[in-house]
């Protein structure tokens, strides 16, 4: 199961709830108390993009030697 962010608005349910909704985006923004930037947001990205993916890094960053 993916972490979320401590500090996040919408859970995936409510992000998915958001990508499949008709309603306008200021109704929607309203009832999750999100901007409707956020809305917008989550719904040009879809419903498949919902379920959060990992902020960590593809590869570790390797300090150089001086």
């Amino acid at each position: 199961m993916l972490a979320i962010h401590p500090l996040a608005r919408t859970t995936p349910d409510v992000r998915a709830e958001i990508a499949c909704s008709h309603e306008s985006s200021g109704v929607l923004a309203k009832r999750y108390g999100v901007p409707t930037e956020i809305i917008r947001m989550w719904r040009k990205r879809g419903f498949d993009a919902c379920q959060g993916r990992s902020a960590r890094p593809p590869q570790a960053r390797v300090a150089r030697q001086r």
